[in-house]
């Protein structure tokens, strides 16, 4: 198998750059067009943001007034199907798609409400707040298909929208990971669904909304490898052979969801789409989650330690239904809406399952949003929620300043303050009927600023940032919760910038982070993201062909590692994370809105004697070919 992905990584090189090489008597500022599937003025979104191949507009349910426009997966990101490597995200695994993730650049939870903590796969998550309808009268399909070394390494996303007469909107956002893993007793399915129904009144007053959401996780866990980093003798050919934590562990975590709307608007032109005037709203949802971990042979396991509160199998089940009603008012003022204020208050309903004790209880919080475009060239947004009533002393401020200098660059500011609630897994844990911990955690206290500026002529990025915590929780090499009275530091900067001569481009990010206090923010102290490849056209512009390498390195850093019975990313002591060179050789193609890679991921993994690391005891895959294909259709 090495022996063939090397030979097919020899061949694709000297195909495609001796295709490409034929090219540059071309146009040389033509490149790939399109640009990331984000809405709004982040200047972080994207580096790169040509125009665009589609005209499609999208809203949210939340924000009917407000049409993104959707942009065309650049080609240059097309290969990077998973969140540990989408552009301008940088996530760490444990090892394989679809995994448990932790951000690299920590951010903090900002939950004004009661919350879980179980947040390791949120990023995969389909909410309905992020639900697109896609203002077309046309059937709208974005499909994506990726298939890894095995049949059963697998991404599949769906996306598909259409409008009716009437006023009656469909919309459905479709997820599927499976992956068989390399190591004993790793493997996951991974579905994650949200269907909308809209309907809008001929008036346009009334607007009618219903959304059903699922995601659901499933997952044999191992606990991660037990031995160093070597890949020598019987180790080198079988991974299989390594020894785990556990062969018998599994965990599930189950969502559904529904989501009710009604909007009227109550003043105003309700024929135009301008968004001004006064609109009313009511919202109610309901949903539940379970969270199930099982291991029934741990009778002469020490990986457990605290947690081995019976010989007969373990059992941590935590199970959440909650009912939420939201009323809200907004005021939309001037051309197209330049100034927006929405107001409101939602209670929530909470009832708590865990280790066969029931716990019901209510939050109230009030919310406000405001949005005013002040000058075509300033822009200001701000977002507040308030915890009221008893157990809700919470609260979070989030703003944002957009200026827009022209050819000088463009600046964005960011301030969020915020005082969450410590999460529930962190508050208490029941382990097969048996008390392991009950804290009385205090609020955790978090305030970010971040200022960031793009310069267009150079496509320089630079992003400073820091995050203050007081009261911050983490989990030590125990997998018990510590909370840290003092305060804590992490201060950040990051660069970035694309070059392009004729047909060669160049991509590069580096990011820097500095920090007194690596139990609450372990993470490496500085990581790069580097591509070079080529960019070009064929066929006499018919085929476009980007085709090169990408190379990830992050800096050595103390361990961390994952625990699935509490769901939580944990110290470790034992083991830390090496420098390691990850490469990858990719070639993308492109016929309009057809999209195709191959990718030969880490291929310095046969030149090597150690395995890669972004979690400590989860090793990185070892070089494998990955394909894909995605379409879009308009029809």
């Amino acid at each position: 198998m090495v022996r063939y992905l090397k030979g097919a990584a020899i061949l694709l090189c000297v195909l495609s750059t001796y295709g490409l090489s034929a090219q540059r008597s071309l146009d040389p500022s033509r490149g790939s067009r399109g640009g990331s599937q984000q809405g709004g003025s982040d200047i972080n979104s994207s580096l790169h943001q040509e125009p665009d191949t589609l005209d499609v507009g999208y809203y949210y349910a939340h924000d009917q007034d407000t049409t993104y426009r959707f942009r065309d997966t650049l080609m240059q990101s097309f290969h990077e199907f998973d969140l540990n490597s989408w552009a301008g995200t940088s996530y760490f695994n444990l090892g394989f798609p679809g995994s448990p993730v932790r951000s690299v650049l920590p951010s903090g939870n900002r939950n004004v409400a009661f919350h879980l903590g179980l947040a390791s796969s949120d990023p995969y998550r389909v909410l309905p707040e992020n639900l697109r309808f896609y203002r077309l009268k046309k059937a709208f399909t974005n499909a994506r298909y990726t298939r890894g070394p095995s049949q059963e390494d697998g991404v599949l996303s769906l996306q598909f929208g259409r409008d009716f007469k009437d006023g009656i909107s469909i919309s459905l956002d479709y997820r599927r990971y499976l992956n068989s893993g390399f190591y004993r007793n790793q493997s996951l399915r991974n579905t994650n669904v949200a269907i909308g129904l809209r309907y809008q009144s001929k008036s346009r007053r009334f607007a009618h909304t219903m959304i059903y959401s699922a995601n659901r996780f499933g997952q044999n866990e191992n606990g991660g490898i037990t031995t160093d980093t070597s890949t020598v003798g019987e180790f080198e050919t079988v991974r299989e052979n390594i020894p785990v934590s556990t062969v018998t562990g599994s965990r599930s975590d189950d969502e559904y969801g529904i989501n009710l709307q009604t909007t009227y608007a109550l003043l105003g032109d309700s024929a135009n789409t301008s968004g001004s005037g006064v609109r009313l709203g009511h919202d109610f949802s309901y949903q539940t989650r379970r969270y199930l971990f099982i291991d029934d042979e741990v009778a002469d396991s020490s990986y457990y330690k605290i947690f081995n509160t019976d010989d007969r199998g373990l059992r941590s089940d935590l199970d959440h239904r909650q009912i939420q009603n939201q009323l809200f008012a907004r005021l939309a003022v001037g051309k197209n809406a330049s100034g927006v204020l929405k107001l409101g208050i939602k209670n929530i309903s909470h009832r708590v399952m865990q280790g066969g004790a029931t716990e019901s209880f209510l939050n109230w919080i009030a919310f406000g949003d405001t949005h005013w475009q002040l000058t075509p060239w300033l822009n200001l947004s701000a977002q507040a929620e308030l915890g009221v009533g008893a157990g809700s002393e919470s609260y979070a401020l989030k703003s944002q300043l957009f200026l827009d200098l022209g050819s000088a660059g463009k600046l964005l500011g960011k301030l969020d303050l915020s005082s969450t609630l410590p999460s529930r897994i962190a508050q208490r844990l029941i382990v097969s009927r048996a008390s392991v911990w009950q804290n009385s955690f205090k609020n955790l206290l978090q305030n970010q600023l971040e200022i960031s500026y793009h310069m267009a002529v150079t496509d320089l990025q630079v992003t400073a940032g820091q995050l203050l915590l007081t009261n911050g929780i983490y989990y030590n090499e125990d997998a018990l919760p510590q909370q840290d009275l003092s305060t804590a530091s992490l201060t950040y900067l990051k660069f970035g910038n694309r070059i392009r001569l004729g047909i060669l481009v160049s991509e590069n990010k580096i990011t820097l982070q500095f920090t007194g206090n690596d139990q609450l923010f372990r993470t490496p102290s500085w990581h790069t993201e580097n591509s070079l490849y080529l960019s070009g056209a064929l066929f006499k512009g018919v085929l476009d062909v980007d085709t090169g390498f990408d190379l990830r390195i992050f800096a050595k850093t103390k361990g961390i590692t994952y625990h699935p019975l509490i769901g939580q990313f944990i110290l470790d002591e034992e083991f830390n994370l090496p420098v390691y060179p990850m490469l990858d050789f990719r070639v993308g193609f492109r016929v309009k809105y057809f999209r195709a890679f191959v990718k030969i991921e880490n291929i310095l993994q046969p030149l090597r004697d150690d395995l890669a690391f972004q979690t400590s005891r989860y090793p990185q895959q070892d070089l494998s070919l990955r394909i894909g294909i995605g379409w879009t259709f308009i029809n």
